[in-house]
């Protein structure tokens, strides 16, 4: 069981993009064309917090900032911490990069009120 779980954190950590797009098809759906095409400025007001430096198994060494939504909508966005790509996560762990920050609190905001991912500014 421990060989499986650990197979499974390295698929995750060194997947393809070919097996991301296998992950949002069966543990996350796609954003809908007309989702897709809201803008950051479409979106609620925000406040960001401090990045702060973290380091776990599914991540390695990344930035964290927490990002809060005048809806009450919360979650956080991560910075890769030698790549510098900007990224948010999946509920099982899978990474999903953006072209820059604003990018990825936008699709932050898609993920976490319609339980979608975007793909609209993927890097």
């Amino acid at each position: 069981m421990k060989k499986i779980i650990i197979f499974c954190l390295l698929l995750l950590l060194f997947s393809s993009y070919s097996y991301e797009k296998s992950y949002i098809a069966k543990v996350c759906k796609e954003c809908d064309s007309r989702t897709d095409e809201s803008e950051i400025s479409d979106l609620p007001r925000f406040e960001q917090a401090d990045w702060y430096e973290s380091t776990d198994i599914l991540y390695g060494l990344h930035h964290t900032s927490v990002i809060e939504f005048s809806d009450g909508i919360r979650g956080k966005i991560f910075r890769g911490g030698y790549s510098k790509k900007f990224f948010i996560g999946g509920k099982t762990g899978g990474k999903f990069y953006y072209i820059n920050q604003v990018s990825a609190v936008r699709a932050l905001y898609l993920y976490k009120k319609y339980d979608c991912i975007s793909n609209r500014y993927r890097n």
